[in-house]
């Protein structure tokens, strides 16, 4: 097992999830084929993680009630380390998932207990120089945006801190989004997030760009079947076009990791199992190239399942990552 630690700061919430065949038009109805609760937002990266044999701690809150009681449990069963007490007399939020019969998933979000973030329960969690810090652009639109600002501010500096934007990227200040780029090791989007990031529509060059704002080790851009792509810093990447406001910065070239063509069931959670299993690879110590081949097999895996945390095992990443080696 990695000496270091996953440590996650987002929203740990339940994803009441919906399987449709088409998302209603407004005003409209539509009955759901099935209809499950699970753990989900922050779960979903710390399962993938704790599922390569890495240790997990949550940072975030955890509420009182019945939605954080099946958080609870299902923390437990993947041997996830909770930080923080529990919030007393406010219970968990949840979000409601819309799959559509393309795999294709919309969120609605009711906040709850993880959003009650507190400086001192944030400081009285000890952060080692070889753990791993992940946050959630979720956590900066909420109220404990100005709680995890100030505990990022006090990490050591060799405290890796890896920052995904998440979907509600357009919503976070922008002072607060310079800062977490800025101390962030490495940054993980879709495409969506990095256009809005940087501006730029080559994947490419938003990865280029992102590095050029950070101080970090490099940015990835996930692209679904297709893979990612990834700019590591280190030696000049000529002809990447900047976004606004991006400070010149040398970097290297952008590879192409490739990824793996399957027939989605639901996309849930996808870009999660990646991230999980690219930040549990590297506290196992593989290079990043390494382990983004790996993260793009867990998030194609996963994407073949239905259910919000469906990160395969190691074995199973084995067995994909073979096949196409002698395919």
């Amino acid at each position: 097992m990695a000496e270091g630690r996953f440590i996650h700061t987002g929203n740990l919430v339940l994803d009441l999830v919906l399987q449709l065949r088409a998302l209603p038009e407004r005003g409209g109805d539509v009955v759901a084929t099935s209809t499950t609760a699970h753990a989900g937002g922050a779960f979903n990266a710390m399962a993938a993680a704790a599922r390569q044999g890495v240790s997990v701690t949550y940072a975030g809150a955890l509420g009182t009630g019945p939605n954080a009681t099946i958080l609870e449990h299902e923390v437990a069963d993947e041997s996830i380390a909770l930080a923080q007490a529990r919030v007393s007399g406010n219970d968990s939020g949840f979000v409601v998932v819309m799959v559509d019969g393309e795999g294709e998933r919309t969120f609605v979000t009711s906040r709850g207990a993880e959003v009650d973030l507190r400086p001192d329960e944030l400081a009285s969690i000890p952060v080692a120089h070889d753990d791993i810090v992940l946050v959630s652009g979720y956590t900066l639109v909420g109220p404990g945006c100005d709680a995890l600002m100030r505990w990022l501010g006090m990490l050591h500096p060799a405290v890796a801190v890896v920052f995904d934007p998440g979907p509600l990227v357009e919503e976070i200040d922008h002072s607060v989004l310079d800062r977490v780029i800025a101390r962030s090791t490495w940054i993980t989007c879709n495409e969506r997030e990095a256009r809005m990031l940087t501006g730029l529509e080559s994947s490419a060059d938003a990865a280029a760009a992102l590095v050029r704002r950070s101080v970090g080790q490099g940015a990835v851009v996930r692209m679904g079947a297709e893979g990612c792509r990834v700019c590591l810093a280190g030696s000049d990447s000529r002809g990447a076009a900047d976004g606004p406001g991006v400070e010149s910065r040398a970097t290297s070239s952008v590879l192409h990791i490739a990824g793996f063509a399957v027939r989605p069931i639901d996309t849930n959670g996808a870009g999660d199992a990646h991230t999980g299993v690219f930040i549990a690879c590297l506290l196992q110590g593989m290079q990043p190239p390494d382990a983004l081949q790996r993260a793009n097999a867990a998030a194609a895996i996963s994407v073949t399942r239905s259910g919000p945390a469906t990160c395969p095992s190691p074995a199973e990443i084995d067995a994909l990552l073979a096949r196409h080696a002698f395919a």
